[in-house]
């Protein structure tokens, strides 16, 4: 447990910065495995946005920001947001 706002985003800088090396390491491994890294890349991708929707979340403006800074260069890779298709009854 994180004790107080400071310490709390001191482990979300430090996370976040794991999360990013893995993503590059990734990256680089990707382009001679096309696509065979993708669902971790997608792991990656989800964990910096939940880190980022934190922050936020608990009012760290200055956090947010900077992990916000740092995602725009992995925005491209993360998955656009999933419409939802209207449910359709079957006939028979």
């Amino acid at each position: 447990m994180a004790d107080g706002k400071e310490d709390a985003a001191k482990l979300s800088k430090r996370f976040f910065d794991i999360i990013e090396e893995d993503t590059e390491y990734a990256l680089s491994v990707r382009k001679k495995e096309s696509g065979a890294l993708q669902p971790y890349l997608d792991d990656r991708i989800e964990m910096m946005q939940q880190l980022i929707s934190d922050a936020h979340r608990f009012n760290a403006d200055a956090l947010a920001k900077e992990l916000e800074g740092r995602f725009k260069k992995y925005e491209s890779l993360a998955a656009p947001p999933q419409q939802q298709q209207p449910n359709r009854m079957m006939r028979k």
